[in-house]
């Protein structure tokens, strides 16, 4: 479990994401936030709809043949996934000599920008995906005797509001520039894990309003 679902997960998530997230927007001029806010949602959706069936599975069929399902229809949407990705040519495709590839730029080492931004996402995960992580045992925890069902059901409640939120933070960037709603979406973010799941999640329904 920590190979696959920690190292290889976490590796693979790093080479792809950045790729998918970016590769939309080639296609916008005005909406670029909105467009990637959409592919984002995508995401959120994907960890919600197997939130509410994963846990049904385990109690039918059992660990291994849930993951090896799992497993499979991951790799089939994948797969579907990166048959749908275009790279937008440029305008001067076909009149220039072809580039070579430049898989590491050592410029943005010495960028402040760059710098600040890993800083501040280096940070700002470590409290964003908590709540992700831990919010089925929490609520274990809170509400002793709840069903497996109940307990979990926060997961996906968060994710598919995670997908609302993502949409509304790609065109509040459209807006007010994505530096901005970056730091406006990590405000948010700590203040209602500071707040709402210190101070209103005691209860069930606590839980719900905060996921």
């Amino acid at each position: 479990m920590l190979l696959s679902q920690g190292v290889l997960q976490g590796i693979g998530c790093g080479l792809l994401l950045p790729m998918i997230f970016a590769l939309p927007s080639q296609w916008f001029k005005k909406r670029r936030g909105v467009a990637t806010g959409f592919v984002i949602a995508g995401s959120s959706f994907g960890a919600g709809v197997p939130a509410l069936i994963v846990q049904a599975m385990l109690d039918r069929i059992g660990f291994r043949k849930t993951l090896l399902i799992y497993s499979f229809v991951q790799a089939v949407t994948m797969l579907l996934g990166f048959l749908l990705i275009k790279v937008r040519p440029s305008a001067s495709a076909g009149t220039e000599p072809a580039r070579e590839v430049q898989w590491f730029d050592k410029k943005y080492l010495s960028d402040p920008m760059f710098w600040s931004c890993w800083t501040a996402l280096f940070f700002a995960l470590f409290g964003y995906m908590c709540p992700f992580v831990f919010i089925s045992v929490y609520t274990s925890e809170k509400i002793p005797g709840i069903s497996t069902q109940l307990a979990n059901l926060p997961i996906p409640i968060m994710s598919f509001a995670s997908a609302i939120g993502r949409i509304g933070a790609g065109h509040v960037a459209d807006r007010i520039g994505f530096m901005n709603a970056f730091i406006v979406a990590i405000a948010i973010s700590g203040v209602s894990q500071l707040v709402l799941w210190n101070v209103a999640a005691e209860t069930y329904a606590g839980i719900m309003v905060f996921s």
